[in-house]
């Protein structure tokens, strides 16, 4: 008997583990591997159980076996160690363990509860109980709640975005997987009442668990196993309301004048999106500004992802404060949409067009267009990230696999560029349509394979610049999770060093030097990876020490760069300047030629930075525990001269200060005529954020004059983006 109820399992285990393998993320011994097992293991569990119990054989060793049983799963997972990396399989042996015994146990609890009380067709109530439990409470989580992550008793739990590098472990996981355990222990003590065992003792059990878990799910919130809106917040305490829209923000780490520019920021693109698509929402947006990675990965389950969770009832952005001036425009789109989506999911399953119609209509960032990107990366060869006909990538992009399955960089702008096309050739109607749910043909009378033959006839048309071109083969080549070796793994230099830019962004120089010596101790990944760790480690040191000794290090790093890198190059360039050595010009030459052409803003920068004192450049490179220090260097360094002055205004727009910062930028005689575009522009956000209107308006407008007489387009439509701001911002008297 005990062989009928092993082998049986034993295979279906090794067949989940055969089909497992070959799948890239899942193939690995983490926690998606963990989720699927779970879920299978209480299938297996449920029914090995029905088949022994209905044999007589005893609760204890009916557990024993299948526990003992997952030991297939394991090894079938920990073997893929022999052709593929796992960096975390530590983590992941602790999911396995958190995730699937508790499910085996409910699946037993499951077929022990089906036997005692003698229903007919066990197997069929176990397996439809089973899928009712692993379809229903997710969508139910999902539907009513404003998060990412989402726990269930079978399979555990999904942690969150996929496009998180780093998994969001919080408490409550853990605490639900005890809520699992109990579940299956009072479904193992409902069952021994019914057969009569053990007098009224099960009962009673049953009646503590059946309390205890009332007051689990009622205080779900407190536990960790869901999020509310009235939680979050709390969180963020500080509101601003800005036209259609409400910013929740925290105070204490965003200083007001931020908040009221990403409000301002807000209440802008919502305006520009909704001129374009021809559609406003009717409900008030929500957007929650979250003051780190940390903070948002305990709130809502993902770290670095900006996301808006469309298919909740209403609608809301969630984001990081640092990526608010990036990513505000295109979540602004995703929320806009759902005002002609499914009004079940918010969105259309063509996730092509979703994240298409998103950066189409996101605001230009001075980078290359994906028109461009598309443009170049249909030359380049597929292993540098060329996408061949470009056409046939935007119909396998509208698939959710054929999107998340492939390169983030290549499916987003190659989407965005179509849906760019689409836009401009036929306005935004029929994109509306489709969205909505029509297909190609009912909307634009021809079927997506014809309509992406014509756009690729039109991108063979298109010019390409420097700029694309450098960006586009940094940008396509970046690997998908699906190809990276190891998947959700943060390693431990990266960690520390996270820690010492932690303590550097408190003030703290001497936490951060002993974080950053800690990390560089760590094995590291590759030779750049190694490069860019020891030119941080020795620009700390530069500060805290003998600039003079950093100059022979980070001369040493240089000379065995071969990729060319910047970074080693400024440090160095900083170091001959600190310590008032010769060669500081030439060496700051080379770290502006290392730079990619298209970041103006830092090779204007850099370049401006050559013209500091010793003195003064030490005051802007410390680090500064607090907005007050933050002000003290910017009068320091406003006071050194014209170079300083920029500094000393970005520092004082660091400090929540747009008045100060504007007056500090601000020169006599022809100084902003003798400025380069990118600085000029900087100047016209100061002015913008100060609310001289007309002073920001004639700066951008410099700025795009010289951007354009460069041939630097991408950088002169930032500068027109900021005129269009200036223009609105007098209509509504701003």
């Amino acid at each position: 008997m005990a062989q009928t109820g092993v082998v049986r399992p034993a295979l279906a285990y090794v067949a989940l583990g055969l089909a497992l393998w070959p799948l890239p993320v899942f193939g690995l011994l983490h926690a998606e591997a963990a989720a699927i097992v779970a879920a299978f293991s209480f299938f297996v569990a449920g029914w090995s159980g029905l088949a022994a119990f209905a044999r007589g054989e005893p609760l204890a060793r009916v557990a024993r076996r299948q526990l003992a049983l997952l030991a297939v799963p394991l090894a079938m997972l920990t073997a893929t160690l022999l052709w593929r990396p796992n960096c975390g399989y530590g983590l992941g042996l602790a999911l396995f363990a958190l995730f699937v015994p508790p499910s085996v146990l409910l699946g037993l609890a499951s077929a022990d509860v089906l036997h005692a009380f003698s229903v007919r067709r066990q197997r069929l109530w176990l397996t439809l109980g089973g899928l009712v439990v692993l379809v229903v409470p997710t969508v139910v989580t999902l539907k009513l709640h404003p998060q990412l992550f989402v726990y269930n008793v079978l399979y555990g739990g999904v942690l969150g975005p996929i496009y998180d590098a780093e998994l969001a472990l919080r408490p409550g996981l853990a605490a639900h997987r005890a809520v699992a355990v109990l579940w299956a222990v009072g479904g193992f003590a409902l069952a021994r009442w019914r057969r009569g065992e053990g007098r009224g003792r099960p009962l009673a059990l049953v009646s503590v668990i059946a309390v205890v878990l009332v007051a689990a799910y009622a205080l779900s919130t407190p536990l960790g196993f869901t999020q509310s809106e009235s939680n979050l917040r709390r969180a963020l305490p500080g509101r601003i309301e800005a036209g259609g829209a409400v910013l929740h923000y925290d105070p204490t780490a965003t200083p007001l004048a931020r908040a009221r520019a990403i409000a301002d920021e807000m209440e802008y693109r919502s305006a520009q999106v909704e001129r374009a698509l021809g559609v406003a929402p009717e409900a008030t947006v929500h957007v929650y500004l979250y003051p780190d990675a940390g903070t948002k990965a305990a709130l809502i389950g993902s770290r670095e992802t900006s996301v808006v969770p469309v298919w909740l009832g209403s609608p809301q952005v969630h984001l990081l404060a640092e990526r608010a001036d990036g990513d505000l425009g295109h979540e602004l789109v995703h929320v806009v949409a759902r005002e002609f989506a499914s009004p079940i999911t918010g969105a259309t399953w063509k996730i092509g067009l979703v994240e298409g119609l998103a950066v189409a209509l996101e605001p230009p960032e001075g980078l290359p267009v994906p028109e461009q990107q598309v443009a170049v990366a249909m030359t380049l060869a597929p292993e540098d990230g060329g996408i061949g006909d470009p056409g046939a990538a935007v119909r396998a992009a509208m698939d959710p696999l054929g999107f998340w399955g492939g390169r983030a960089g290549a499916a987003y702008s190659t989407t965005g560029a179509f849906v760019a096309w689409l836009l401009a050739e036929r306005g935004a109607a029929p994109v509306r349509a489709v969205y909505g749910g029509a297909s190609w043909e009912a909307a634009y009378g021809e079927p997506l394979a014809s309509l992406t033959r014509e756009w690729t006839a039109h991108m063979r048309s298109v010019e390409v610049s420097p700029e694309a071109v450098a960006y586009t083969t940094w940008r396509f080549g970046q690997p998908s999770l699906f190809e990276v070796a190891c998947p959700h793994h943060v390693p431990r230099w990266h960690r520390l060093f996270r820690e010492g830019a932690d303590a550097w962004d408190r003030g703290d120089l001497a936490t951060a030097l002993a974080r950053f010596e800690a990390g560089a101790r760590e094995p590291l990944a590759d030779s750049t990876t190694a490069l860019l760790v020891r030119t941080q480690l020795e620009s700390a040191r530069m500060l805290a020490g003998s600039p003079e000794a950093s100059v022979r290090r980070l001369g040493a790093l240089v000379a065995r760069d071969t990729a060319g890198l910047s970074a080693p190059r400024l440090g160095l360039a900083r170091a001959l300047q600190l310590s008032r050595a010769a060669g500081a010009d030439s060496a700051y030459a080379l770290a502006v030629d290392a730079l990619p052409p298209y970041s103006v803003q830092a090779l204007a920068l850099t370049a401006l930075e050559s013209q500091l004192s010793p003195l003064t450049l030490r005051t802007l490179l410390l680090p500064r525990a607090d907005s007050l220090a933050t002000v003290r260097a910017a009068d320091v360094l406003a006071a050194s001269g014209e170079a300083g002055a920029v500094f000393g205004a970005l520092l004082r727009s660091e400090a929540g200060d747009p008045l100060g910062a504007w007056r500090l930028f601000q020169q006599p005689g022809d100084w902003a005529a003798r400025l380069d575009p990118a600085l000029t522009l900087v100047g016209a956000r100061l002015a913008y954020a100060a609310g001289d209107l007309a002073a920001s308006g004639r700066l951008a407008l410099a700025a795009e004059e010289g951007f354009s007489a460069r041939g630097q387009q991408d950088a002169a439509r930032v500068a027109q983006d900021l005129r269009g701001r200036v223009r609105w911002g007098r209509r509504t008297a701003r």
